[in-house]
């Protein structure tokens, strides 16, 4: 998938991306790129239903986050 929005209001960040309708897609984060290799997960996968899925991370602000979107398989 490839980012093609991200915005921020007062209190949270909303992501939006290329999809494929009907796949599942996990949006994940993490504060530093130069720790640990894990990644965390935001709650609840979205399932494409056009060409565009987006998905709102209510935890994003304060602070500074880095995201990667994860379509899984079946």
């Amino acid at each position: 998938p490839q980012p093609v929005i991200l915005s921020f209001d007062p209190l949270t960040a909303t992501l939006s991306w290329s999809a494929i309708p009907g796949k599942r897609y996990r949006v994940q984060y993490k504060a530093n790129l130069g720790g640990p290799l894990i990644w965390s997960s935001l709650a609840g996968d979205v399932t494409a239903s056009g060409d565009v899925a987006t998905k709102v991370d209510p935890g994003a602000l304060p602070g500074q986050r880095f995201y990667r979107v994860v379509m899984l398989e079946p």
